[in-house]
């Protein structure tokens, strides 16, 4: 089990904006509705085993006129009103083994149905996570970009004072004014992606980010190499799950073809009463038990290419199982890589950032004595400013690549992050319905 590392004291964390996707989220809500219907797949196979029931009823009025001879007319008829009805049982013995295969058809549908949910929900928690960051991300650059633009304002009336003092020329007044155009852009610039990486975050998750949101770590288990990686996923992964089962129903679905070239077995009785059906005021009874073979001849040639098709879609999943066990493959190599490779970048950027502060500081001192120039001062306060903000895109392109591992290698559902939800039961509407054989919905 996985769990989401978050700093307390906060407003707002990643685990409250998941919870709230899992939650609330439509793409969720709707799988889970589709899984609902598949469900119902199951029942109706297993009604294959069980007997139907029919009533019939009927009641009319008929006239009879009948001659005794053509030469003699001798005219006889007479009038009546009949009613009748029966109660017809049909019990299915045999059914060339389609019944038992479309119940494992069903119940595979089923199970693919469910891999289908947990793909859907890893995609939904994931798209929140990422939101969350871009929101986090976005702040950071924007207050970034603020933090400059005020440094930058004041060191043009820093230098503006300068100048009227004779220190400084106008030139250095127009280095510094040109650096504060350009921050004021990239401030406007951050806001409106901030803006927009809000409007991503309603979309995810459901509800506008917070104002406390917290900085949060990362999952604390990760995949320790590429090996592991792959063998998760080969394991875990909602795709290759989904594409097993579906290889499965799609075998079942050629027996249950083949079964409509094979003979049927079934046992009907029936009991029936009609009043005045053939002689006036007479009620006539019935009963009868009936043991029915039905075999099969010729049936226009769609039993046999419902069966070669059959056959042609189990071979298509075939290939599909195989193709999504690659992709699975891939995609975890891939991200694995790209994960480690956003790992080490991090650090470097650290690296910079420290080192960039240092520099910055010891040309800010130098300047303030002469020793450098105002451009110097500016480009290295570039130069510092571009280390944060490299650093801030590492440090959530190391999340943002860590979520798309762990969806890689199916890991990263409510469960494998412990949200605090009231976790759906995939089984609970399957086990009220599997055996339901009520005549009402």
């Amino acid at each position: 089990m996985l769990a989401l590392t978050v700093r307390p004291a906060s407003a707002d964390t990643l685990q409250d904006a998941l919870a709230h996707a899992y939650a609330y989220n439509t793409d969720l809500v709707a799988a889970r509705a589709h899984l609902r219907s598949v469900d119902e797949q199951v029942p109706q196979a297993l009604s294959g085993w069980r007997p139907s029931v029919t009533v019939n009823g009927g009641s009319g009025y008929q006239t009879f006129n009948t001659n005794t001879s053509r030469l003699i007319p001798a005219p006889f008829g007479y009038q009546q009103y009949y009613i009748g009805g029966n109660v017809q049982l049909k019990q299915p013995l045999y059914s060339g083994g389609g019944t038992v295969a479309g119940v494992a058809q069903a119940e595979a549908n089923v199970r693919a149905a469910r891999a289908d949910l947990l793909g859907t929900e890893q995609t939904v928690l994931m798209n929140a996570a990422t939101a969350y960051d871009d929101v986090l991300r976005s702040r950071a650059l924007t207050a970034l970009n603020r933090e400059i633009e005020v440094l930058l304002r004041r060191k043009l009336r820093e230098i503006t004072i300068r100048k009227d003092a004779g220190q400084l020329t106008q030139t250095d007044i127009d280095q510094t004014a040109s650096r504060l155009a350009a921050a004021s852009a990239n401030r406007i610039t951050a806001e409106g992606n901030l803006a927009a990486a809000d409007a991503r975050f309603i979309a995810a998750v459901g509800r506008p980010p917070q104002e406390g949101m917290a900085v949060h770590g990362l999952p604390p288990i990760m995949p320790r190499n590429v090996g592991e990686a792959i063998r998760l996923a080969e394991a875990n992964s909602p795709t290759v799950i989904a594409s097993l089962f579906r290889l499965d129903a799609a075998q079942q679905a050629i027996t249950v073809a083949r079964a409509s070239l094979m003979p049927n077995l079934s046992l009907q009785a029936q009991a029936g009463k009609d009043q005045g059906q053939s002689v006036p005021t007479v009620a006539t009874n019935s009963a009868s038990l009936t043991l029915n073979l039905s075999v099969p001849i010729y049936q226009g040639g769609a039993a046999s290419s419902k069966l070669r098709q059959a056959k042609a879609d189990a071979a298509e999943s075939q290939i599909k199982t195989l193709s999504s066990r690659r992709d699975a493959r891939k995609n975890a190599e891939a991200a694995f890589a790209t994960w480690r490779a956003a790992v080490d970048r991090l650090a470097q950027e650290q690296i910079q950032v420290k080192l960039a502060e240092s520099a910055y500081d010891g040309v800010r001192k130098e300047a303030a004595l002469g020793a450098k120039s105002t451009f110097e001062l500016l480009g290295q306060l570039q130069e510092l400013f571009n280390a944060r903000t490299n650093e801030v895109q590492a440090r959530y392109d190391v999340s943002s690549n860590a979520y798309q591992l762990l969806v890689a290698i199916g890991r990263f559902t409510a469960a494998d992050l412990r949200l605090r939800v009231q976790a759906f039961d995939p089984t609970e509407n399957y086990n009220q319905v599997r055996n339901a054989a009520s005549p009402f919905p």
